[in-house]
């Protein structure tokens, strides 16, 4: 992260959206941002990951072996194997999770490699989904019929999403520790957020790849250096419909 003491300041807090601790906006310049004001807090926040830098060291059941990303009423699986002994297969199952009475249903299945001491990577599409939160996991079945389960970490929501990118006030704006970003994606994107100090950039994202959805970050102020003065907060992404965002935020 790139820090300049030199940085681009503000002259006035007029410029700013204020927001309390909640999110609730309390007044100020309505024209920073770029939101319609919905909520969609009931949507999966979906985690901020980084891609494998070194794909040879993951194993099924591994931390980020098994993901997947969402486009339209579909949901494409992805899980990685370094090592199999005996793998005859996977069966792929889902629940409802608004249904607490909901079993596994079984929706497909993927042949396995049997013995492999090489990276596979494995996808399976569920496709037609209705709206609603689902679980989903893999069912590893053994050559002799034994088998053990792999589940996704965090929930899909399938949902009308909007079409168009948002970029949510932060808040609390002014803020006092940490602060929270709000951005939704309205389709697979690769993101950055970053102050322009100067000459100088401060990431809080570069160029990070990231599925459809909804999206909070929190961020410590003392990981940037600024202090009692005003920050622009630049986003981008190829789903702009301009080149970049911004809000202003106060230190």
């Amino acid at each position: 992260m790139v820090s300049n003491k030199n940085a681009y300041k503000l002259e006035t807090d007029s410029t700013i959206l204020r927001t309390d601790k909640y999110g609730n906006i309390l007044g100020g310049d309505l024209r920073d941002w770029d939101f319609d004001n919905k909520n969609y807090e009931y949507i999966l926040l979906q985690e901020f990951y980084e891609m494998y830098n070194n794909p040879d060291k993951i194993y099924i059941g591994e931390e980020k072996s098994f993901i997947f990303d969402v486009k339209n009423n579909s949901v494409r699986l992805t899980w990685f194997t370094s090592v199999e002994l005996n793998c005859k297969g996977f069966e792929v199952e889902r629940n409802t999770v608004s249904d607490k009475t909901s079993d596994w249903k079984t929706v497909g299945y993927i042949k396995g490699n049997g013995d492999s001491e090489r990276l596979i990577t494995y996808n399976f599409i569920v496709k037609n989904l209705s709206d609603g939160k689902y679980r989903f996991r893999l069912k590893q079945i053994f050559s002799n019929e034994e088998y053990e389960y792999h589940v996704l970490s965090n929930p899909v929501t399938i949902t009308n999403f909007e079409k168009m990118f948002e970029f949510y006030p932060v808040y609390p704006n002014p803020v006092s520790e940490k602060f929270i970003v709000r951005v939704f994606l309205s389709e697979k994107d690769t993101v950055s957020l970053y102050f322009v100090n100067g000459n100088d950039t401060t990431y809080i994202l570069n160029h990070e790849p990231q599925v459809r959805g909804f999206y909070k970050l929190t961020v410590d102020k003392k990981t940037l250096g600024f202090e009692n003065e005003i920050k622009r907060l630049y986003i981008n992404g190829k789903t702009c419909d301009k080149k970049r965002y911004f809000g202003d935020i106060q230190f």
